[in-house]
């Protein structure tokens, strides 16, 4: 008796750790990312679905398209690996990737120049300029509290599919995802610190590529609200 009651007593960690079950082999876990991961159902299933949504990404993809997406994954990999066994800084590298990952649209073409004011009102208000292998952007974001965030320039260098823009500890990642420009920050933490108000944040940003105003004189004022739209 006292056996089974022993028994009865450690399953319900048995069936905790029997439930955290990435896209990968456990056993083989080496980093104390993977392992942190392992332990955990809710990295586990973000896990799971960024394995399905790369996947399904992948298989919309064009040849170009997919070497880029790889190349992005790769490099994400290696920004969520910083996280090391930290459970929140994991859980948001990991849902900002997924929201990416599952914006993904093969179907729409990609622009050569996305140079342009692209505007959604009472949302926000983006301004890129393109330079071959270098991108300008800057925007303001209102939250639907009515705090803000925005950024007067910053310079992305191209990576994988898109471009990079590093501000001290705020990382950036801007490109065009289907029919929509999307950025997105692996550092919200970092990135709402240094350029939103008390209540606002910087997670993951989207605009139709059908919101752009115009493709030439782009301006920095253009960014700021009492422009409209």
């Amino acid at each position: 008796m006292w056996r089974l009651v022993s028994l009865l007593f450690c399953l319900p960690s048995l069936a905790t750790f029997v439930q955290a079950q990435p896209s990968f082999d456990c056993a083989r876990a080496g980093t104390p990312t993977e392992h942190a991961i392992c332990g955990s159902e809710r990295l586990a299933a973000l896990d799971r679905d960024i394995a399905a949504a790369y996947s399904a990404a992948r298989r919309v993809a064009t040849s170009p398209q997919a070497d880029a997406l790889k190349a992005d994954q790769l490099r994400w990999l290696g920004r969520r690996d910083e996280c090391g066994n930290q459970p929140d800084c994991l859980a948001t590298s990991m849902e900002y990737w997924l929201m990416g990952l599952r914006d993904f649209d093969g179907s729409a073409p990609m622009q050569r120049d996305l140079s342009g004011v692209y505007c959604v009102p009472d949302y926000l208000k983006l301004w890129i300029e393109q330079r071959g292998e270098q991108l300008e952007f800057g925007f303001h974001l209102t939250a639907g509290n009515g705090h803000s965030c925005g950024m007067d320039n910053a310079i992305g260098q191209k990576s994988g599919n898109g471009w990079t823009a590093w501000m001290e500890d705020c990382e950036l990642t801007i490109r065009q995802v289907g029919s929509e420009i999307v950025v997105n920050s692996s550092t919200s933490t970092a990135c709402t610190r240094g350029y939103c108000g008390a209540r606002a944040a910087i997670h993951h940003l989207s605009v139709p590529l059908t919101s752009r105003l115009g493709q030439s004189s782009v301006r920095t004022d253009e960014i700021w609200p009492e422009s409209g739209c």
